[in-house]
């Protein structure tokens, strides 16, 4: 028994290892393809209507830096629902390259060990939490971003049924939604506020989010507790 039991394990680490490699190959491919894509078809427009020369290889480090590079380097600190900008805007610019790679590495160290925990028994709620975290830890959210995940609940509410904190969430997505342009309003434009009352909504929208992926990661792990006990006990 004791074997079997071993070989299984082995068996799923194997498919989980396979899953992950399956996937950074895809990426990998789908991410040059539309680099190829991209160099093949702007430059000649550019061409086109004068604005340039049309070289595909000097027009793919300008797409990466206007695209991957914008958003890993998180230069433009404008306000908005993330925490980048004002934590940045305080920090002392010989500390930026550290803490901009301690913010980046939030979503992957977190996704990581529940990917393991939960990657071959659900991998679409791994994805539901992926999408959620890399919205959380994203350089310029809107709250456009929390539809990727949020359109996925559904499919989990057998294993949310426990989640107590429900309207908790809810509650804080109305907060967010109906506050974030009044004091928009009140700091930019009226002058009557300051920077602290938006970037206190800022925070209102990172705890929303942050109790909703814990409190659903808390309750799968529960309900599946419970269903093994119950195949237990049978």
């Amino acid at each position: 028994v004791g074997t079997v039991a071993a070989a299984a394990v082995g068996w799923r680490r194997l498919r989980l290892f396979a899953a992950v490699v399956h996937l950074g190959a895809w990426t990998a491919a789908w991410g040059a393809t539309l680099a190829w894509l991209s160099s093949a078809a702007f430059p000649q427009q550019q061409g086109s209507g004068g604005g340039g020369d049309g070289d595909a290889a000097g027009y793919v480090p300008d797409w990466m830096r206007a695209t991957y590079g914008f958003v890993l380097s998180a230069e433009d600190l404008t306000p908005n629902l993330g925490v980048y900008w004002y934590f940045f805007t305080e920090l002392v610019d010989n500390f930026r390259d550290f803490f901009l790679f301690v913010f980046h590495s939030f979503a992957p160290f977190l996704v990581l060990p529940i990917t393991i925990r939960m990657g071959t028994t659900r991998p679409m709620f791994c994805v539901f939490v992926s999408l959620l975290l890399s919205a959380l830890f994203h350089p310029y959210p809107t709250l456009g971003d929390a539809i990727g995940h949020l359109a996925l609940l559904p499919l989990f509410q057998h294993q949310l049924e426990g989640m107590r904190t429900g309207f908790l969430v809810a509650s804080g997505y109305v907060y967010v939604i109906m506050l974030s342009p009044i004091f928009w309003q009140l700091w930019i434009h009226a002058r009557v506020a300051n920077a602290n009352f938006f970037f206190a909504i800022t925070l209102a929208y990172v705890a929303t989010q942050s109790v909703l992926c814990v409190r659903c990661v808390a309750s799968t792990l529960a309900h599946d507790m419970r269903v093994k006990m119950r195949l237990k006990g049978s």
